[in-house]
């Protein structure tokens, strides 16, 4: 819900067509918690949870409608 919630929040008024999640690895408590994201490509925006130290823990991909809202 967190990576669905920042992907929107950034292509507001955009409908999403698919929407992937991947675990890599556990984001544990002593983690400081990060949401990165690559610039879009073709209608998809990734990101990803990381640790402060920039390790992947979860992956997104957003796949948007084509045509926008």
């Amino acid at each position: 819900m967190l990576m669905m919630q920042a992907a929107r929040r950034h292509n507001p008024g955009r409908a999403v067509a698919a929407f992937t999640h991947r675990g890599v690895r556990p984001l544990l408590l002593m983690d400081t918690p990060r949401i990165l994201a690559e610039a879009e490509v073709e209608g998809t925006t990734a990101l990803c949870t990381a640790t402060a130290d920039g390790v992947q823990c979860m992956q997104t991909q957003v796949v948007w409608e084509q045509g926008g809202a």
